[in-house]
């Protein structure tokens, strides 16, 4: 499970700030669930593919998250830019870290 701050760009809507994201052993596979423990499928906050791990930071950018900036998750979306995207993912941080009993919800064992 990523922490809440490698997760953001999937916290979108209401209730979005209890997502949780997980990727694969080689980093390349996302999955997001909500906080009920249900795979999370809507276009905007879905998991996606990951050509570059996010533990390569400028790969990662160039290659995924550029990418998602510009177009979004799916076909047919557009992104909201790379500035608009940032200060969102702020917002689900706070939102999270200031939801009552958000922590032990997310990471719970």
């Amino acid at each position: 499970m990523l922490p809440v701050e490698k997760s953001a760009f999937h916290m979108h809507g209401d209730g979005g700030e209890n997502n949780t994201k997980f990727i694969s052993p080689d980093s390349h596979l996302e999955v997001v669930f909500d906080e009920e423990g249900n795979l999370v499928t809507d276009s905007i906050n879905i998991g996606t593919y990951n050509y570059v791990g996010p533990d390569d930071y400028s790969g990662h950018s160039e290659y995924d998250m550029d990418p998602y900036f510009k177009r979004g998750n799916t076909e047919g979306m557009e992104g909201r830019g790379k500035d608009a995207e940032y200060f969102l993912a702020g917002e689900k941080i706070i939102r999270f870290e200031s939801s009552d009993n958000a922590f032990e919800r997310v990471y719970r064992n």
